[in-house]
């Protein structure tokens, strides 16, 4: 199996976060395989984009007899307040 293609999107507010999300869920020859870190209630609590440093959606992309190729894809969101933190969080 092939390495997993990853990107990343910034955004500046919980707001940003959650209207990537809705456009990245919703593309019409990609199919969601698996939502890691986001959008699930947490104890009872409503979902708040703010509760996530970041959420990652893995695709299959091209999934479409139209498509001669499938790859599966890695999109993390990330809020622009929680980058520096992730990245020290990498580096310890």
């Amino acid at each position: 199996m092939k390495d997993l293609l990853r990107a990343s999107v910034i955004t500046d507010t919980p707001a940003e976060s959650e209207q990537v999300f809705d456009i990245l869920t919703s593309l019409p020859f990609a199919k969601v395989v698996e939502v890691k870190n986001g959008f699930q209630d947490k104890n009872g609590k409503p979902f708040d984009p703010a509760d996530y440093a970041d959420i990652k959606i893995i695709l299959l992309v091209g999934s479409d007899p139209l498509y001669q190729f499938e790859e599966l894809v890695e999109i993390q969101i990330i809020q622009r307040v929680n980058l520096d933190l992730k990245k020290i969080m990498h580096k310890v």
